[in-house]
């Protein structure tokens, strides 16, 4: 048993018991107005004309959408549209909703890959998200790139709606024509897929699904719906099932955001969503290379997607933190605080001086700058395509890429509109020479550059 401590305003201190997470919570009950926005699935409004019965577990898929035809990617056969109809001969058949902007869907796509390997025979694990083309492509051919071998259905109006959920990554079960059950990730076993195609037994145990959109992760029965709460901050350590691990925003009725949520993550995505942000207002772009983490065991801030519930937990966290609306601008630094605050962790935002790539311009080049036309930009197939676009495009992706340790700096001084056409991205000499006939070259220098770091606290105190 563990406790949560709540301070009212006379400082007096409530225990309460609970069980299996450790809450911190300061609470302010002002009046106040709330509006809630999320990234979350869209539902079914109707407005395309279709009456979609939503689809339970036990219910039998329908002929209709056997036959029905969706839009997909990296499809083997370099097929665009393509039906359920394909793998219906399959022993299992998993849907798995995601988007490109869902870490904890990313994470799970290493053990998305190895399990269709694995069971290639009697399986399809098929990912599916709502998101149109130019966003899926933009991730696949960017920091996706290694995901290609996974067809996905893209642009999807009917399969959210068959199988409405609350969040992400979500995954539907389906064999011998019916839905056997719907989970999260930590169900997506090698164990589970063997119990599911070796018995005709319903052995999948469905997660129940909590809504945080529409009550926060406060759960203190001190406070109801009927209490205006302007402020809080609460940060609970331990995988909370069926609450899709992720994070949303709350917005005020201006369109500034004044709360932001994470929820089963590990503290690593924690600090690089505050830190992004945290760089977005210096007008920098964030990068994994950015983050150095130095502590003594820095596997403490990550969880393997493989590996078990027992093992993920301990290393999972979810936390909230929502501030006054005359705050809004000091959200992300009151996050970093409480992160500090609350964990065995200090992380900090220095500069550094790091061996980067720098991007300089050693002579002028008609063919660099770009005509009138769409704007277009493509990085298939190990080349990178750009017309029409900020050169920023470029340095981007290239800070994107793991293949590249290094960070990229821009220090061409150009601020036209560019077309570049490069077949190559392999290595830096294969830039290099691409950029050449743009009179464009990158040099290995020292360059001061603002970073996230991560220490062990104790470690921290003694410097």
């Amino acid at each position: 048993m563990k406790k949560i401590k709540l301070l009212s305003n006379s400082s007096i201190p409530l225990d309460i018991q609970i069980i299996k997470i450790t809450t911190f919570l300061i609470l302010y009950t002002l009046v106040s107005m709330f509006s809630l926005s999320a990234q979350t699935p869209r539902k079914d409004s109707g407005a395309d004309g279709l009456l979609i019965k939503p689809l339970k577990v036990g219910d039998t898929i329908p002929e209709s959408l056997w036959i029905l035809p969706t839009e997909v990617v990296n499809h083997a056969t370099g097929k665009t549209t393509n039906s359920l109809q394909e793998y219906r001969t399959k022993k299992l058949i998993i849907l798995d909703f995601w988007a490109t902007w869902c870490t904890a869907c990313i994470k799970g796509f290493p053990k998305i890959q190895a399990l269709n390997a694995e069971f290639a025979k009697n399986i399809i694990i098929l990912p599916v998200s709502d998101e149109n083309k130019q966003l899926t492509d933009k991730f696949f051919q960017g920091v996706g790139q290694e995901y290609q071998s996974l067809t996905s259905v893209i642009n999807d109006t009917v399969l959210n709606r068959l199988f409405p959920h609350r969040g992400i990554p979500y995954y539907v079960w389906i064999r011998d024509n019916k839905v056997i059950a719907t989970t999260d990730g930590f169900e997506i076993t090698a164990e589970n897929i063997e119990k599911a195609i070796s018995s005709t037994e319903n052995q999948i145990e469905s997660t129940k699904k909590i809504d945080r959109k529409i009550r926060p992760l406060l759960q203190s029965s001190l406070v109801d719906s009927t209490m205006n709460v302007q402020a809080y901050s609460i940060f609970i350590n331990g995988y909370t099932r069926g609450m899709s691990a992720g994070s949303f925003a709350r917005y005020t009725p201006l369109g500034k955001v004044y709360g932001r949520q994470f929820a089963n993550l590990p503290l690593k995505d924690l600090y690089f969503g505050i830190a992004t942000h945290l760089f977005k207002k210096k007008d920098l772009h964030f990068y994994s290379k950015l983050l150095s983490i130095e502590c003594a065991d820095p596997s403490l801030l990550d969880t393997d997607p493989t590996a078990a519930l027992a093992l993920s937990s301990p290393k999972t966290y979810s936390y909230e933190l929502n501030v006054p609306f005359n705050k809004t601008d000091s959200l992300y630094e009151f996050m970093l605080a409480d992160l500090n605050r609350y964990t065995n962790f200090v992380a900090i935002i220095e500069k550094r001086n790091l061996k980067c790539w720098v991007l300089k311009k050693y002579a002028e080049s008609d063919k660099l700058k770009s005509g009138a036309g769409t704007s277009e930009s493509s990085f298939k197939n190990g080349a990178i395509l750009l017309h029409n676009v900020p050169l920023t495009y470029l340095l981007n992706h290239l800070n994107a890429l793991k293949s590249f340790k290094e960070y990229f700096v821009d220090d061409s001084g150009i601020e036209y509109p560019i077309d570049i056409d490069l077949h190559d991205k392999s290595s830096i000499e294969a830039l290099n020479n691409g950029l050449h006939q743009y009179g464009l070259m990158l040099v290995n220098e020292i360059r001061p550059v603002e970073v996230m770091v991560i220490r062990d606290k104790q470690m921290s105190i003694k410097q």
